[in-house]
């Protein structure tokens, strides 16, 4: 997207100002008692920011060291039930055992959706004003597959491998800003709950744990901001010998945004991707879904629409609205006998989705009743 050096100094310059995008204080933060061992597990979401509704997948990763040959595995996470939940509770369908971890699991192993979180008592006094579930996972040998005995246990390719992977969704009545806490808390291994142990032996003691990334944080997203884009003006182009234009001419439509909406939409991890409008002659039906077809990226419009585009839009500095043009060319005046329905757009990235910033009414370019006036000025014109 072209965009003069004064804006993009501009870009830069709210890259350094406080986020326009306002989340709540973070309520909660997460310090293990166990982080001194070498066995690291970690939580990983699929996604940090979140939208109610949404599905998350969490995986865990486990960084072995030089350990190897593991067998029985429990594991049990702690949650905001009000904020996310399980996406079922059979078993099978929210946890699943993977990589090497399924060569010696059970993949229909017990999974308590109701474990009693009031029984982890090293949880802070502000961990159980948030924390309200428990879903305890009892992973136990695949007798099918193996025995656990030494040297029948699983194996860890590396700390990049997932071993075990379950889904939750957002709940659909968080607000923007909630952060939401999931993980394998250290709590659960000082209860005896969360633990690894050795194939045919006992399990392992707490202090061989590193559990620093053991829970992780989604926030909900704000929602998507509001921001404006009007008619500038309108501009008719003529052609042929003053006074007498020529029968084919152009319709410009200018846009303009303002510095703030430009800078928001173009900075910040937003990218303005497209500019542009759709036009029909007035009356014609069908702008819902000319707009509907931009935006799907259709070069199908609906009869009598046509679209336009640019990728040039221009600000004189940091703190004057920016304005972008598109044109209609070879209007034919002796054909023309209906002013025109238009209606522009600035589409802009948010890195997840792409949104389109529409005229909020769409508006009359008079180039069939204000043909006259126009030729008027333009044969007066110098």
């Amino acid at each position: 997207m072209k965009i003069t050096k004064r804006a993009l100094a501009l870009a830069m310059t709210i890259v350094m100002l406080s986020s326009l995008f306002v989340f709540s204080a973070q309520a909660l933060s997460y310090d293990s008692e166990l982080k001194g061992g070498d066995i690291a597990i970690s939580v990983v979401a699929d996604r940090t920011t979140v939208n109610p509704g949404d599905t998350v997948t969490f995986d865990v990763y486990i960084d072995a060291g030089s350990r190897d040959d593991f067998g029985p595995w429990m594991t049990t996470i702690v949650y905001n039930e009000t904020l996310i939940k399980p996406i079922t509770t059979i078993n099978t369908t929210f946890r699943e055992y993977i990589n090497g971890c399924a060569l010696f699991m059970k993949q229909t192993s017990t999974v308590n959706f109701n474990y009693p979180i009031a029984q982890l008592t090293t949880l802070t006094e502000e961990e159980k004003g948030h924390y309200t579930k428990a879903i305890m996972m009892n992973g136990v040998v695949d007798t099918a597959q193996t025995s656990n005995q030494a040297g029948n246990g699983w194996s860890i390719a590396n700390a990049q491998t997932s071993q075990l992977r379950f889904k939750m969704v957002v709940d659909e009545n968080a607000q923007p800003g909630d952060e939401i806490w999931v993980g394998n808390h250290s709590a659960t291994y000082v209860k005896g709950v969360s633990y690894m142990s050795p194939a045919g032996g006992t399990r392992f003691k707490n202090d061989v744990y590193d559990l620093t990334n053991s829970m992780v944080k989604l926030t909900v997203a704000s929602a998507t901001p509001t921001y404006t884009v009007e008619k500038a003006k309108s501009q008719a182009y003529f052609t042929g010998t003053k006074p007498t234009p020529d029968d084919l001419f152009t319709y410009r439509l200018t846009s303009t945004v303002s510095a703030a909406d430009l800078a928001a939409m173009n900075s910040n991890g937003n990218t303005i991707t497209a500019l542009g409008f759709v036009a029909a002659n007035a009356g014609t039906a069908g702008l819902e879904d000319a707009k509907a077809a931009v935006e799907a990226g259709s070069p199908t419009l609906p009869t009598g629409w046509k679209a336009a585009s640019t990728d040039y839009i221009s600000q004189a500095d940091a703190s004057s609205a920016a304005y972008f043009g598109c044109r209609i060319q070879n209007i034919s005046h002796a054909a023309q006998d209906s002013d025109i329905t238009c209606a522009a757009y600035v589409a802009y990235s948010d890195g997840t989705a792409t949104h389109y910033v529409w005229y909020a009414a769409p508006v009359n370019a008079a180039v069939s009743s204000g043909y006259n006036a126009a030729v008027a000025l333009w044969a007066q014109a110098a």
